[in-house]
């Protein structure tokens, strides 16, 4: 991670970066006579690969690499310098790669029929997601937000193209190479692709229950991620920890009417998410008066 790279900089072996960024070539999309772009007149520098590690920390899962998983992935990262209106990743590709913007800004465009391969429309009817410097575009599973992410509603027929007129320019990785180095380095990474791995969630828990009945659709339906967008709280923070939080979530778990979650006094161990139905705080019965609620509403 950045920090594990700063660290060794200082120890004397920041020579690795300064041989690793030769590795980095800057591709310019030239079509027939045009000129590179903007972005690509820049001569690479030994301080590209920091700037690289920083865009890099805030995709999930890289952050907490160790020293060696981060140099690998720098291995295979690949940057690139694109023209305004060249096609960055096709739409064959958005699942495959993990695309960071490096300079300029990227935009959803529709994938033209093979009669108007030249046009360069945008549907004013359809929203079109936006991609600025540090943002990034991938799997899913690095890029929890659905609309920027290659599995989006529109990423089977729209690619995403440079739309800055000094061009723009992109670190990519492919996820192949990436999803090597996850699995082996980061053990969150791992319990995200275990928790995953099950096709569908099994609804013992529920049998033998008053009302465990009631919620048997949203359990076979559920989805951490929209769960955590629906939190007031949680929908705030970033894309690293949002996954972080889904590779530590246990769960579901059924609580029969008026059972405790926690009491009042003891050890605070855990923290629960609604998923459906509602919970109130109870306050102790003094002299056999009424007993106090506060309820908390399902984005609580």
């Amino acid at each position: 991670n950045p920090s594990s790279g700063k660290a060794s900089r200082k120890d004397g072996t920041g020579s690795n970066s300064s041989s690793l960024i030769q590795r980095f070539s800057i591709s310019s999309s030239v079509n027939g006579t045009r000129e590179p772009p903007q972005v690509a007149l820049r001569p690479t520098s030994s301080t590209d690969a920091w700037f690289i590690l920083n865009l890099l920390s805030a995709v999930p899962f890289l952050s907490g690499l160790s020293y060696a998983s981060t140099m690998e992935v720098l291995e295979t990262a690949r940057v690139d310098a694109y023209s305004v209106h060249d096609i960055v990743v096709s739409a064959a590709r958005r699942k495959d790669v993990l695309c960071v913007v490096w300079e300029g800004t990227c935009m959803e465009r529709e994938v033209p029929s093979l009669s108007e391969k030249t046009r360069y429309d945008f549907d004013d009817d359809i929203e079109m997601t936006v991609w600025h410097a540090g943002d990034w575009t991938g799997p899913i599973s690095l890029q929890p937000e659905k609309a920027l992410s290659g599995e989006s509603s529109l990423s089977t027929n729209h690619d995403i193209v440079a739309m800055s007129s000094q061009g723009v320019k992109v670190i990519t990785v492919e996820f192949s190479n990436l999803h090597s180095i996850l699995k082996s380095g980061s053990s969150l990474y791992r319990a995200y692709l275990d928790r995953n791995s099950q096709n569908s969630c099994t609804l013992d828990f529920l049998q033998d229950t008053k009302t465990g009945h009631l919620y048997e659709e949203i359990v076979q339906n559920i989805e951490i991620m929209d769960v955590i967008e629906s939190n007031s709280t949680l929908r705030k923070i970033s894309a690293v920890q949002k996954r972080h939080l889904e590779s530590l979530a246990e769960g579901p778990v059924y609580f029969a009417p008026g059972e405790r979650l926690w009491r009042s006094g003891t050890l605070v161990e855990k923290a629960f998410i609604i998923v459906g139905g509602t919970v109130s705080f109870l306050a102790k019965r003094r002299n056999g008066g009424s007993v106090g609620v506060r309820m908390q509403q399902f984005d609580d």
